[in-house]
């Protein structure tokens, strides 16, 4: 270690003087008397303030330095990676080690014990104490002392949420309080001598505030959603989904009511506009001041007295009429919003927010919980650990989610106890998962081991299973948890990365399982990370047991409680929903259950899985209904398939969807040649089914959907996209908007860029080129349509930036294909999105 040499690029260096590091090497030359070697021209130093020593003389042996900053840095509560891994000793005056800190070991090596001869005592415990150390390690920048946070840490300056519009989905109600002593409060501060123009704003306030306390706003939502309100004939609670438009008419209706002493016809109009921001908006997008005052004609008024006025006087009512917009968009229409309707986005349209009466959401809500009650058992008693529970719209119903992340009292949560133990089990078994998928890399590799020997036609089935989670018993699961873990013991060892993009560092941590406990130097050595990276100790490892995590698993399985309208739950069987282990666990139960009875069916043919959802190809019909037919006597295993979800590319779904065929009469499915029916009915009233000799020319061309894809009998794959919630997947960034938008471009490309799609073997290559160049430069136009202007010469780096980086990509993954006819396809793309047309401002 010691006889190596790096020297860093000059990149990599103005990474770390931009910050005011400087060479150790030249920090030193201002010392006249220690001699300087070679060795710390790799280590950088960040010193704030120049320190004048006495004396160099060396009483103390590097290990007595190291102790004696520790008990400085401990002593006075000093935040320095030096004392990572030790912890003040109660009894007496001292330390303890709880982790051992690895990168202390370097200042006990040869080049370093040099430098703190020839530094002497007092100079070294300055260095360490008081200053931030970088050194250069194996090509890598490890930072061995100094506040991380200090230097690195908060570095970008946020909006403020001046309207807190979380609150709409917040389970409790917000109560509607109008006070003008609060509202003076708002838009005045703590003033309390006010001049003559702001005695006349408060005379218009109290009519406001006098208005609003006689206005009936239970009657105008009575009036105005009658119809939502009633029950009959209704089915299924997307059916009561309350327009946004309604509920923006409803608090306009309200706002001519109340705020006549304050707003003029135009600005009324304008006050519409924003009420349609408020409800329009996706979900975790935020409103700022410029959204609240923008295109408000503010000197016209009517709590102003006189409409010309001075510059320094416009700003002046520029902040009372922010402060005004705050006060009703805080203390009135959230309120009534989240008092009188349930929001909530749901398991299919991405970040769209859906409004319902709290009468509808409370009649279908309850009904579900009370119907799929068999799952769960009522407790009742008060539990200090639980996760609360919440039900989000499906098409055809509800799915119960539970917070399994939430903390409780300042308790550690249920997920964060699991993480450790969760990426233990994925690090043993994510290799060896024979037909379940987790990753996109493995759907690819399990469909290119197949595609070496395939025949041209093939039979698809995609099929999934009803209420997966919660029919898993977990009668099944310390066998499988015991095949699992391939070791009886295990290590958990963190470490932390800094890295600088555009002007903001982020500090990410990152976890590695192994048997044994690794050095921190061992553990970033064969590590590939791009430039520009620091890494420092975490000094945290933790040792698990193979048995203490089984019986921790277990009762965390079997002790699920979940908490809904303030009652508590337990559930009784099944895999808990938003547990950080259950998708995980799914795959190893459903992985047991195949080597137990389904893969003795697949000669010819593959299953794979993703979860729940099941995909199988064959060339042979036979091994399909083979396979339903074990599946049939598999319920006690939690198998049941879910037939109105049924989709196959030879028509099975017709003749299950259509004749109702029940699952017993699976059988016939062997013989049949088409899907022609017979439609005449025997005395029981089931529909007959003719049975014919099958042949091969039921395979159409139709794709399959599966997991975001589509997939022909070629086994030829092109996206699955769903346009009609495409509207609602860009969450609008309000903190430098371009700029934010343009470092999401790498992310975008690389996270679409699969090899499952991105292959030479796939025939429909270009076309997903195609369709990847599409979706972005259409996210580019519902961009443009939220930023206040546009820019064309941004719009102009926007594709040059995204030809380059996608190109960049598909070479990195071995994608042939020639530059020209990618840059047509690129354009075409572009020109198709039509981003400049149909931009609404």
């Amino acid at each position: 270690m010691v006889g190596m040499r790096f020297n860093l690029k000059e990149e990599e260096c103005e990474f770390i003087r931009c910050k005011g590091y400087i060479s150790l090497y030249e920090y030193l030359e201002k010392y006249k008397n220690i001699k300087r070697s070679e060795f710390i021209k790799n280590i950088y130093i960040l010193s704030h303030n120049d320190v004048k020593i006495n004396c160099y003389e060396n009483n103390l042996t590097v290990t007595e330095i190291i102790n004696k900053c520790v008990v400085y840095l401990l002593e006075f509560d000093k935040e320095n990676l030096m004392c990572s891994g030790f912890v003040k000793d109660m009894k007496g005056y001292g330390f303890r080690c709880v982790y051992p800190n690895t990168t202390n070991t370097l200042f006990k090596m040869r080049g370093w014990v040099d430098i703190i001869r020839e530094m002497g005592d007092e100079l070294t415990f300055y260095l360490f104490t008081r200053c931030s150390l970088i050194q250069n390690v194996g090509g890598k920048c490890v930072m061995l002392s100094g506040n991380v946070g200090s230097i690195f840490g908060g570095c970008r300056k946020g909006v403020v949420r001046v309207v807190d519009r979380g609150c709409m989905f917040y389970a409790h109600k917000r109560l509607i309080e109008i006070n003008l002593d609060k509202l003076k409060i708002a838009i005045f501060g703590k003033k309390e001598n006010f001049n003559k123009n702001e005695v006349y704003m408060v005379g218009k306030f109290e009519i406001f505030v006098r208005r609003m306390a006689k206005v009936s706003v239970k009657s105008i939502f009575g009036k105005y959603f009658k119809e939502e309100n009633c029950l009959e004939n209704k089915v299924k609670i997307m059916d009561c989904a309350v327009d946004c438009k309604k509920i923006q008419n409803f608090l306009f209706c309200l706002c001519k009511k109340v705020l006549g002493s304050v707003f003029d016809f135009y600005n009324f109009r304008i006050l519409k506009g924003k009420l349609g921001i408020l409800l329009k908006r996706n979900r975790f997008e935020i409103i700022c001041k410029n959204d609240l005052i923008s295109y408000f004609k503010i000197n016209n008024l009517k709590i102003f007295e006189f409409r010309k006025c001075l510059r320094s006087e416009y700003l002046q009512r520029c902040r009372y009429f922010c402060g005004l917009m705050i006060f009703l968009f805080n203390n009135v229409f959230i309120p009534i919003v989240s008092q009188y309707f349930y929001c909530t986005e749901t398991s299919f349209s991405k970040y769209k927010i859906f409004y319902f009466t709290k009468k509808t959401w409370d009649f279908f809500s309850k009904k579900y919980f009370l119907n799929n009650l068999s799952n769960f058992e009522k407790v009742n008693i008060n539990c200090e650990e639980y996760s609360p529970a919440r039900l989000i719209p499906k098409k055809d119903g509800f799915r119960l989610i539970t917070n399994m992340s939430y903390s409780v009292a300042g308790k550690r949560s249920m997920n964060s106890k699991l993480r450790s133990i969760y990426d233990i089990l994925k690090n043993d078994t994510i290799d060896s998962l024979k037909n379940s998928v987790i990753k996109k890399k493995q759907i690819y590799q399990k469909f290119s081991s197949y595609t070496k020997n395939i025949e041209k036609d093939n039979f698809i089935l995609k099929i999934d299973i009803k209420s997966c989670y919660d029919n898993i018993p977990l009668k099944f699961l310390k066998k499988i948890l015991n095949i699992s873990f391939k070791s009886t013991k295990y290590c958990i060892r963190k470490y932390c990365t800094i890295s600088k993009s555009d002007k903001e560092y982020k500090i990410r941590t990152h976890r590695i399982c192994g048997k044994t406990r690794l050095p921190f130097l061992e553990l970033i050595k064969n590590k590939t990370f791009k430039k520009n990276i620091i890494f420092y100790d975490n000094v945290f490892d933790e040792e698990f047991d193979k048995k203490k995590m089984i019986n921790f698993i277990l009762e965390s399985m079997n002790k699920n409680i979940i908490k809904y309208r303030n009652k508590f739950y337990l559930q009784k069987q099944g895999l808990p929903q938003g547990c950080i282990l259950s998708s995980l666990l799914c795959s190893l139960y459903y992985d047991w259950l195949d080597e137990k009875f389904i893969n003795k069916v697949f000669e010819k043919g593959v299953l794979i899985r993703y979860i729940d959802d099941f995909l199988v190809i064959t060339s042979d019909i036979n091994e399909i209904i083979n396979f339903l037919q074990v599946t049939q006597n598999m319920k006690e295993y939690g198998i049941e398939f879910n037939f109105g979800k049924i989709d196959s590319n030879f028509g099975i779904e017709n003749l299950i969807k259509e004749n109702f065929l029940e699952f017993e009469k699976i059988e016939k499915l062997r013989n049949i040649n088409a899907i022609n029916r017979n439609r005449n009915t025997n005395e029981q009233g089931k529909l007959e089914i003719s049975e014919i000799k099958y042949s091969k020319e039921n395979i159409s061309n139709t794709f399959v959907s599966w997991c975001g894809y589509k997939i022909n009998s070629n086994l030829s794959i092109i996206f699955d996209i769903d346009y009609d919630y495409f509207t609602y997947s860009l969450v609008y960034n309000f903190v430098k908007p371009g700029l934010s938008f343009k470092n999401k471009i790498y992310f975008y490309f690389n996270r679409h860029s699969s090899e499952i799609i991105l292959n030479q073997n796939n025939i429909f290559l270009k076309k997903n080129i195609y369709d990847i160049f599409y979706n972005f430069y259409k996210k580019i136009k519902l961009f443009l349509q939220r930023a206040d202007f546009i820019n064309s010469r941004f719009l102009k780096n926007l594709r040059k930036t995204s030809i380059y980086i996608f190109y960049k990509i598909l070479q990195r993954k071995n994608v042939n294909i020639e530059y020209n006819c990618f840059y047509q396809i690129a354009l075409y793309a572009y020109k198709m999105a039509r981003i400049y047309q149909n931009i609404s401002k």
